[in-house]
């Protein structure tokens, strides 16, 4: 991939935009929400990929702010993508990332798995998703195991989303992958709502509770915590603060 000034450019990624999507090189994504028009590219330098491109023009501080919260989110450590920003041309920015898909594996979210057990829309709360993880993986021998990893990894995400701000850690921004007998979470993802001065009017994400007040959602839910738990979110702050 060819870089200009630390930026990669899609013409170098992509030559052929139209006769890339006619070969099935490039499938559009359509869950990227209103901002972005999604692709997955297959076959890049041996690799499949995932790329967003802004809607608007110039590069926007939203992409920064999620190479930011990713770089963030690595000193935790907590998994995610590593993303990089791509011009695609007419004053035009976007990230690339590697796919988490793989073969052999389907892939869920926490949308899904709530509809499946509740039918109809939930609150994105952990207890929420507690439930309908116990319904979804009910026929897996490891249930347990896979229940209690996922739960332990939400919940230093839900931490995480806190702490930095995020309003966009909601039920379809965390994903699975599943054969019929193993499953793990995909990398975090999509975090550049990150740092939102608005975090408390406009906040969509994952909380403990159901309630309209975060703060106090992330209070009760920290005080009615394990010691173990209080020192994770303790270490968590003394990592990010600097």
């Amino acid at each position: 991939m060819e870089k200009e000034n630390g930026t990669i450019l899609l013409k170098s990624v992509i030559p052929n935009w139209k006769n890339a999507i006619k070969k099935h090189i490039v499938v559009p994504n359509n869950l990227c929400g209103p901002f972005y028009d999604g692709y997955w590219l297959r076959g890049i330098e041996d690799k499949n990929w995932f790329l967003k491109i802004s809607h608007l023009t110039s590069l926007r501080k939203e992409l920064i702010v999620e190479l930011l919260a990713e770089e963030l989110a690595r000193n935790i450590p907590i998994e995610t993508i590593s993303s990089e920003i791509v011009f695609c041309g007419n004053d035009k920015y976007g990230l690339i990332s590697q796919s988490y898909l793989v073969s052999d594996y389907t892939i869920g979210s926490g949308s899904t798995i709530s509809l499946e057990y509740f039918q109809k829309e939930m609150p994105p709360t952990l207890e929420t998703i507690w439930e309908s993880l116990n319904y979804h993986f009910r026929e897996y021998p490891n249930r347990k195991n896979i229940i209690l990893g996922f739960m332990k990894e939400l919940t230093e995400r839900y931490v995480f989303s806190f702490i930095t701000m995020n309003r966009d850690f909601h039920l379809k921004n965390f994903e699975f992958l599943e054969n019929n007998q193993h499953a793990v979470l995909v990398p975090m993802y999509d975090m550049d709502l990150s740092f939102d001065t608005h975090f408390e009017e406009k906040h969509n994400s994952l909380m403990a509770i159901n309630t309209e007040n975060i703060y106090e959602d992330f209070k009760n839910y920290y005080y009615s915590s394990s010691e173990y738990f209080q020192k994770e979110v303790e270490r968590m702050l003394s990592i990010l603060t600097p």
